[in-house]
């Protein structure tokens, strides 16, 4: 039988990157139930698979393995108030922002400049994966080491 506490520890550094990959891909602008699984092989193997709401987690293990965690995708915009696009133009950008909705009655940054809306996007993204990122990781390693403790306790 496969001592996942003591693969896992082994494997610490290398499983945690996972995670952070698995947690980015899953920030985006979508929201649905597709989900970023990482998985621990009992050969060391660890890798992420995406899941739809109809994956099973049987179909992803080749052989044996335990799940180390989920990400599901998730969108920034869904946040509050303090996340919003507007935060992130310059001031420059704010005032001809500002003229513009005035002008047109649309507040849609994408539709008035599509390249500041790209940049923006991005370095709020980058600024939320900042902030967040390995909080994450940390809250759903210690979840997953417990799981594994657990799983020795069942096994006694």
């Amino acid at each position: 039988m496969t001592e996942w506490r003591k693969l896992a520890l082994e494997n610490e550094d290398r499983i945690k990157e996972k995670m952070r990959e698995a947690f980015k891909e899953s920030i985006g602008n979508v929201t649905d139930s597709w989900q970023y699984l990482v998985q621990l092989e009992d050969d060391g193997t660890i890798s992420i698979h995406f899941l739809s709401q109809n994956s099973s987690t049987g179909e992803v293990f080749d052989g044996e393995a335990i799940e180390v965690c989920r990400f599901s995708r998730f969108s920034i915009d869904n946040m509050d108030s303090e996340w919003n696009l507007e935060n992130w133009l310059t001031d420059t950008e704010r005032q001809a922002f500002e003229a513009w909705k005035e002008k047109t009655g649309s507040d849609n940054i994408k539709e008035w400049n599509k390249e500041v809306y790209n940049r923006i996007s991005e370095e709020r993204r980058q600024d939320f994966l900042d902030i967040y990122t390995e909080d994450n990781v940390d809250l759903q390693w210690n979840q997953f080491i417990e799981k594994i403790e657990n799983i020795k306790k069942v096994w006694r």
